[in-house]
């Protein structure tokens, strides 16, 4: 049962890391003139 949880736990984890990229690509493709300062923003939110 532990191994997975585990597996599950490993697979939300890698999930919300993909949508976060995701999220951060998509702001730099709708603002590309604020780009280089929300990546800053995201760099230092995370």
């Amino acid at each position: 049962m532990l191994k997975i949880r585990y597996r599950m736990l490993n697979m939300v984890v890698s999930m919300l890391e993909y949508a976060v990229f995701m999220l951060k690509f998509f702001m730099k493709m709708l603002n590309p003139l604020n780009a280089s300062e929300q990546t800053g923003d995201a760099e230092e939110w995370c």
